[in-house]
C-alpha cells in the first residue's frame, strides 16, 4: 500500500513542458483515457471496476493516516 497521497508530481509523471503533447503522455492522462474508453462512471471491464475500487479504498486509508496523524498533534 503506498505510504502517501499522489501528489502533483506523482500525476504528472512523465510531463515535459517544452514537449507540445507532454499532457497527453503524463500518467494521469493516460488513467482518465483508460476511465473513459471503458465506459468513464460505468465501467464495462471487471478490471477498471476492481482499479477504481482499490483506487478509492486506498485513498480512504491514506486520509484516515493523515487525519489520525493531525488529531495525535
Amino acid at each position: 500500500m503506498p505510504e502517501k497521497l499522489y501528489d502533483i508530481a506523482d500525476l504528472l509523471q512523465g510531463y515535459d513542458p517544452s514537449d507540445k503533447l507532454a499532457f497527453v503522455k503524463s500518467w494521469d492522462f493516460g488513467a482518465y483515457g483508460r476511465y473513459i474508453s471503458d465506459g468513464a462512471a460505468t465501467p464495462a471491464s471487471l478490471e477498471i471496476r476492481l482499479a477504481q475500487a482499490e483506487h478509492d479504498a486506498r485513498i480512504g486509508e491514506a486520509l484516515e493516516r493523515v487525519s489520525r496523524s493531525r488529531a495525535e498533534t
